[in-house]
């Protein structure tokens, strides 16, 4: 693979292919892969996290690399879907993925809505706490989800929004800055954003009941305070 190749979804599934199926490769695979999509989406090579230099990736200038849109959204689909299990993109994550969230392309917003909740979901054997360094990047990112879920234009990201919100998520969700962004959500003029935003606030109901509870009395129920 190198700079002037450009990335398509066929060299994608290639490199899954040689890295599940060639286990001595597969770190090497990782790592040149994530250099790649780092020159695409951050215009720098992917650093490890708690490195202090960039990782030894690829020389070659920006210029060579195809930052179209189209680059980018297949950029962002495999940083969310390919096997990095070698490596934790957390701050990737926070640092990069999260800006494409409010960028003029819709195909590119949605793009980014489902990396960052696949980013999120925990790994095998990884616990996330809300105090955690960890917990704190999810809490920042799911924020500006959330706000995407409530003032993005296009219906189908903000729909989009609330169909990935996924279970591991409800420790974050629970909180009251969360709660109250769901319930607008709730006021959304689509039904199925309404419906979806109702059926994560039933699945939070029983982690922060007080909360819930407030919080629809003063927007589904306002005549009863």
């Amino acid at each position: 693979m190198t700079a002037t190749t450009g990335l398509t979804e066929y060299l994608v599934d290639a490199l899954s292919a040689f890295s599940r199926n060639i286990p001595s490769m597969s770190m090497t695979i990782q790592l040149r892969l994530l250099d790649f999509l780092s020159l695409i989406v951050f215009e720098e090579p992917f650093k490890k996290p708690g490195a202090p230099q960039i990782s030894p990736g690829y020389n070659a200038p920006l210029t060579t690399i195809d930052v179209s849109p189209k680059s980018i959204i297949i950029a962002l689909k495999t940083l969310g879907t390919f096997s990095f299990e070698r490596w934790l993109l957390k701050d990737f994550l926070c640092d990069c993925v999260v800006t494409y969230l409010t960028d003029e392309d819709e195909q590119i917003r949605m793009a980014a809505v489902t990396t960052c909740c696949n980013l999120m979901i925990p790994k095998k054997g990884e616990i996330i706490t809300v105090r955690c360094y960890s917990g704190e990047v999810i809490n920042i990112v799911l924020s500006k989800l959330l706000d995407v879920g409530v003032i993005d234009p296009k219906p189908q990201i903000r729909k989009t929004v609330h169909l990935n919100l996924d279970p591991s998520f409800d420790p974050f969700l629970s909180q009251s800055e969360s709660v109250q962004k769901l319930f607008i959500s709730f006021n959304d003029e689509e039904f199925e954003i309404k419906e979806q935003a109702l059926i994560t606030l039933g699945r939070l109901s029983p982690r922060n009941p007080a909360i819930i509870l407030k919080n629809s009395t003063t927007t589904i129920y306002p005549s009863i305070q």
